[in-house]
């Protein structure tokens, strides 16, 4: 359903590619490693094995987005990564049969979800996937009905933050929604940090504290609803920002949080 929307041409390796089949080098490992320890099957594991905890987590937000769905909609899931974003969980909670298409940058990542689904001994019938960059969506003006992000905006490779949202709102159908999980450090978390350590922080990673609400003000979503979630301290992860964070011997705290927009 989804090619139809397309407003250009694509490669097709598997599933519609409008960025180089091969994976950025420096991504490579990463790449290597949701193959080789089946990263995908885990996650789609853990989350059908467990549906109080996948309740838990996503319950409220899928209910929320299946209010906006109905036999006729596509959802389209933006930066899924290995975990699938929402996608996981609207299936499992909301609708087996919903129209989806799962995307990322990363073509292993877009590819290794397909053939998860493939091989499925009972595969979503309306699932599809492709490979593009968030800040210039293949798509038509107009014709998505919902854009799912979970843990997605913030962690968009090579900023732009404010062109990927514009590319949301651009193909979103009058009405649609955008919902937008994501954390933030707040003013009150951030007001604490010393200042040189913030100032480092904000040069190479300014999304931390950012929750985008001016700039979704200024695309011109008709409303905007923010759920906010919990807590939570990178002080234990194991990424580049909280490598950082250690090496200033601090943390960060941030607060999760769901946006509901509607164009």
């Amino acid at each position: 359903m989804f090619e139809t929307l397309f407003n250009r041409e694509y490669d097709l390796f598997e599933v519609p590619h409008f960025v180089p089949r091969e994976e950025r080098d420096y991504n490579m490992q990463w790449a290597e490693d949701i193959r080789e320890q089946k990263w995908i099957s885990q996650v789609w594991t853990a989350r059908s094995s467990d549906p109080e905890n996948l309740a838990g987590r996503f319950g409220a937000d899928v209910g929320r987005i299946m209010s906006h769905y109905d036999k006729d909609s596509l959802i389209l899931e933006i930066c899924c990564g290995p975990a699938g974003g929402f996608a996981p969980a609207i299936l499992l909670l909301g609708d087996y049969n919903a129209h989806i298409m799962i995307s990322d940058l990363s073509p292993t990542v877009v590819r290794e979800w397909h053939s998860f689904f493939a091989n499925h001994e009972n595969p979503p019938p309306n699932v599809e996937c492709a490979v593009f960059d968030v800040h210039d969506f293949p798509f038509q003006d107009g014709s998505i009905d919902i854009v799912t992000g979970n843990d997605a905006i913030i962690n968009i490779e090579g900023g732009g933050n404010y062109k990927a949202l514009s590319e949301i709102y651009r193909a979103l159908k009058k009405g649609g929604l955008f919902v937008m999980a994501d954390a933030v450090v707040a003013k009150e978390q951030a007001d604490l940090l010393k200042p040189e350590h913030r100032a480092v922080i904000t040069e190479r990673h300014p999304n931390v504290f950012m929750d985008f609400q001016p700039e979704l003000q200024e695309l011109g979503f008709s409303s905007i609803e923010t759920v906010v979630k919990s807590l939570w301290s990178n002080k234990d992860d194991g990424s580049n920002l909280a490598d950082l964070t250690r090496s200033l011997g601090t943390e960060l705290i941030f607060t999760r949080y769901t946006k509901f927009c509607v164009k």
